[in-house]
């Protein structure tokens, strides 16, 4: 979700829409921590992948644009909820979507370089050890928590 200091929201004017995809496998989920060159929340973690929907844009649209640019796979990923983020760096309307992939699928992902440092799957117990580190971006513990307790 990078972007200018115009583009990002404030409180009265959040950003109109986000999307965020968890690419979940059998019992593993798809996490990535954020590129140094990230304006916001550099350098922490995120579980899928997300982006601002394009003026025009579905949000449906754009979860499957998203997935496909930052992860290389062409599928339509499931509604999940909406939920809203609020902070003092960064304040957007977002729409969570979930995959269900298979191993060939997780094989013939290609994440994308620009925006990720690292990536690999884990547990729902690697993601709470991450959140319990401080690493995990505050963003992300927020809708993570949301989409935990539904």
């Amino acid at each position: 979700m990078q972007g200018t200091e115009n583009d990002m929201g404030d409180v009265l004017n959040p950003i109109p829409q986000v999307v965020i995809v968890v690419i979940r496998c059998q019992n593993l989920f798809w996490i990535h921590q954020r590129a140094t060159s990230k304006r916001i929340y550099p350098n922490l973690w995120g579980v899928g992948i997300g982006g601002k929907v394009d003026p025009g844009e579905t949000a449906d649209h754009a979860a499957k644009r998203e997935l496909l640019e930052e992860s290389g796979l062409d599928v339509s990923p499931v509604f999940y909820f909406d939920f809203a983020w609020r902070s003092p760096n960064v304040n957007y309307d977002g729409h969570l979507y979930v995959i269900n992939i298979d191993n060939q699928q997780k094989e013939s992902m290609l994440p994308c370089a620009r925006e990720f440092q690292q990536h690999q799957w884990t547990t729902l117990a690697g993601i709470e050890a991450i959140k319990k580190s401080g690493h995990l971006c505050p963003d992300t513990e927020h809708f993570w928590n949301l989409f935990c307790a539904s």
